[in-house]
């Protein structure tokens, strides 16, 4: 009994120390160390975290809820005003790093109504080898959305199944022009374009690496329907409209969603739908800055600023130039799945992805770490968006039409 009691008093004090450490600027090292791997106290640890966004955002009363809503959605206008104000400045500024070869892939974000800066110590999401995510994803590099039909769904599964849900929901058609804006690796895309054939499929990156990867795979699947332009949503007039528009993990990057409707409607045939997927709390939206001097996740996990987690209803209030349609929202357990499938991956497969770091970054020190990084990322998201049996955060799909 004595020994049971030691052992507990042992791991409360080794939590204790943990927690007290990641107090510390340079705090989260201690989870990015290489024999750091108790996860227990790492999920104990996302979850406190958690608790304190929930109490800093619920609201005692329906009207503070709402007032506190709508002060966030017209603090984020003002803010994309003022960098208006500096677009000259902006443009000249890179939020993301330059490849330095032909296996690098750059996660760009827009330039001009992006969320936030990244700064060089929280690279790791954006500056990443194609190889490692091939490693990571297997045959579809996807990095948002999942959706289970089943328990026994594999991943690859999910994210087909999620890509046929929102062809479904936007009510594609053969023959139908199809745009993708920030296709990424063009995994939705090439979807769209092997099952709607006489579909015209276009993409849109701001990467040279992304698209060349997706012509890659259009040449190996003999795929004559895709088209992937190379431009920045924020400064680049599409000269062409569509009858689908598609911006799936766009609007957890925005600030300006009033303008960047707008922008999107211009790009619409007169019978033309948007459909919206983003990531989403029930009730309130946040800017990821830290809560608090110890909140070590959005300080240091993903780049401060550099995401925003709209409400399910946020979108509700930017009907200037589109219409909703329709609304759907899904539970966040799907999400926090595929987050966890992910990190069970990392573990089989750390060993091939160090090297793959190690050649990239140059050392094994840094391979380590960046491994650890995305490690940690999946980690803290699948306590995220399973939380309250996933009824806290969640994804959501929204239908526009063009007014």
């Amino acid at each position: 009994m004595r020994t049971m009691e030691a052992k507990q008093q042992q791991q409360q004090q080794h939590e204790k120390d943990t927690e007290e450490e990641l107090k510390r600027p340079a705090g989260v090292g201690v989870l990015l160390h290489d024999q750091y791997d108790d996860e227990e106290i790492i999920r104990k640890l996302a979850k406190a975290q958690l608790e304190k966004r929930l109490k800093w955002g619920y609201k005692p009363t329906h009207q503070q809820q709402l007032s506190h809503l709508l002060q966030f959605l017209h603090c984020r206008l003002h803010q994309s005003l003022i960098g208006l104000v500096m677009l000259k400045a902006t443009l000249t500024r890179s939020i993301t790093l330059e490849p330095r070869g032909t296996n690098q892939a750059r996660l760009a974000l827009p330039s001009l109504n992006m969320a936030s800066e990244e700064d060089s110590s929280k690279a790791w999401l954006y500056e990443t080898p194609t190889s490692f995510l091939q490693l990571l994803f297997g045959n579809i590099i996807k990095l948002s959305g999942a959706y289970y039909e089943d328990q026994s769904s594999t991943l690859e599964e999910a994210m087909i199944h999620n890509m046929d849900l929102c062809c479904e929901r936007a009510n594609i058609k053969e023959g139908q022009s199809v745009l993708d804006l920030g296709c990424g690796y063009g995994a939705f895309i090439i979807h769209v374009a092997q099952k709607y054939k006489t579909c015209s499929v276009t993409g849109v990156t701001s990467s040279i690496s992304q698209k060349h990867y997706i012509m890659e795979q259009c040449k190996e699947l003999n795929l004559s329907n895709v088209e992937v332009v190379l431009a920045d949503l924020a400064t680049t007039e599409l000269d062409t409209t569509f009858d689908r528009v598609f911006a799936l993990g766009m609007f957890e990057e925005i600030n300006d969603c009033k303008s960047f409707l707008r922008r999107i409607s211009n790009w619409m045939n007169p019978d033309g739908l948007l459909f919206v997927e983003h990531l989403c709390h029930k009730t309130f939206a946040y800017q990821n800055k830290p809560i608090d001097d110890e909140d070590w996740y959005n300080e240091y996990i993903f780049p401060s600023g550099g995401l925003i987690i709209l409400s399910a209803s946020s979108l509700l209030y930017f009907q200037d130039d589109l219409s909703i349609v329709n609304h759907w929202t899904y539970n966040g357990k799907h999400i926090a799945r595929s987050c966890e499938q992910l990190v069970e991956t990392i573990d089989g497969k750390k060993e091939k992805m160090e090297e793959i770091f190690k050649e990239f970054y140059g050392t094994e020190e840094d391979a380590i770490r960046y491994i650890n990084y995305w490690r940690l990322f999946y980690i803290t998201a699948t306590e995220m968006f399973g939380y309250n049996d996933g009824e806290e955060w969640m994804g959501a799909h929204v239908l526009f039409e063009k007014k």
